[in-house]
């Protein structure tokens, strides 16, 4: 009884998924909270240095709701994301178009919920209440964290 190994392509823009879902699913949450400390909040830290935002990077001030440091739980909920980027990215354009499909799956789907569902559930203004500049700088460092966790979890399936 012969068998044949069959492989994912490969190439620019394309890595072959981790074989089990549980591998993926920790490789994503690795990918996704990685992601936030390195891509995400390193971008607030420079546009901090720059003048561009008044945001504080790698804030441990205690989160409303659970009292932990507010790094560890959107770092926690940045790893959630990314279970959700390592099963959609697999139908992601090859090439150069995976890095901007991975940017675009950060700017939007994450951005929706941070700007909706979450001010909703804790009785807060939807959409940053208007507030066009943290619409825009919320979704750009979204979208810097979609191409991170890319990055990062490219890396980490090569292993």
């Amino acid at each position: 009884m012969s068998q044949t190994l069959r492989t994912a392509p490969t190439g620019a823009g394309y890595s072959a998924p981790p074989s089990s879902a549980i591998a993926r699913i920790v490789t994503g949450f690795i990918a996704g909270a990685l992601a936030f400390l390195v891509f995400h909040q390193g971008a607030v830290y420079l546009a901090d240095l720059l003048g561009l935002l008044s945001i504080p990077a790698y804030s441990v001030t205690p989160a409303a709701v659970t009292g932990v440091p507010q790094l560890v739980s959107t770092a926690f909920w940045a790893g959630v994301w990314g279970i959700v980027f390592a099963f959609v990215q697999t139908g992601f354009p090859r090439g150069a178009a995976y890095w901007l499909w991975s940017f675009l799956f950060g700017a939007i789907f994450p951005s929706l919920i941070a700007f909706t569902l979450v001010p909703w559930l804790k009785d807060l203004p939807l959409l940053a209440d208007g507030n066009i500049t943290r619409l825009v700088a919320g979704t750009l460092l979204n979208g810097i964290w979609g191409f991170g966790a890319a990055l990062i979890y490219r890396a980490l399936i090569r292993r």
